[in-house]
């Protein structure tokens, strides 16, 4: 049997590349030495169609898997019996994530031509994963950015000041800002409108909007 180690250091978290792990569909996709891979989600096989190159030709060498999740660890195992084992693990280690693969095979075609296209597919097959990875930690995060409540806080409104026109004498016109303080019907002390019987929480806004100001 014929067995494979590859690692990869990465700085994207656990999670994120232990489920790329487990969408075979995107890492296997568009390598020159694969023919196709077919889901069938409703038993959860996958089949892979890989073309082997010999002397004077190739052939297709066709395997079945599932994929299973233990922990940390991701597992790809043939269904014909010993013909394909690929194992990843990952953890963290000094703020980065380190994933190791061992991938064991034994197909009908032998030889170092072999090896070194199996190799080419799975070392393809986990860069791309890293890919895969940081693409579902972007989407992770910006799903958490949408639940986060927003932290948006409104324009206070402010009130134009009350203003009493007077006409003089003369018949020039004279403006001057109205408050609760300069009103009769104002008790400093209390903070009371005595004509509304309310409590004035700012004496800049009367309540009564200056209709009934009179003036001290």
């Amino acid at each position: 049997m014929a067995v494979i180690r590859l690692s990869i250091v990465t700085d994207i978290d656990v999670e994120s590349f232990i489920r790329a792990l487990q969408e075979p569909e995107d890492l296997f996709a568009d390598h020159p030495s694969i023919v196709s891979l077919r889901a069938y989600r409703d038993v959860g096989v996958y089949e892979l169609r890989i073309r082997l190159r010999k002397f004077l030709g190739s052939s297709i060498e066709s395997i079945h898997f599932t994929i299973k999740r233990s922990g940390d660890s991701v597992y790809y195992e043939s269904l014909e019996p010993g013909k394909l084992r690929a194992s990843y693990r990952a953890w963290r280690e000094l703020d980065t994530t380190i994933v190791e693969a061992v991938i064991e095979y034994e197909l009908e075609q032998k030889g170092a031509a072999i090896d070194e296209t199996m190799k080419s597919i799975f070392r393809t097959a986990l860069k791309r994963a890293e890919d895969k990875a940081r693409t579902i930690k972007i989407t992770a995060e910006i799903k958490e950015d949408t639940r986060q409540p927003s932290t948006y806080q409104p324009i206070e409104t402010i009130e134009p000041p009350v203003f009493n026109v007077k006409v003089d004498k003369k018949g020039e016109t004279k403006s001057e800002q109205i408050t609760c303080e300069t009103c009769l019907l104002y008790e400093k002390e209390l903070s009371i409108c005595t004509y509304l019987a309310k409590k004035i929480e700012n004496p800049e806004k009367p309540l009564c909007g200056g209709e009934k100001y009179i003036r001290i």
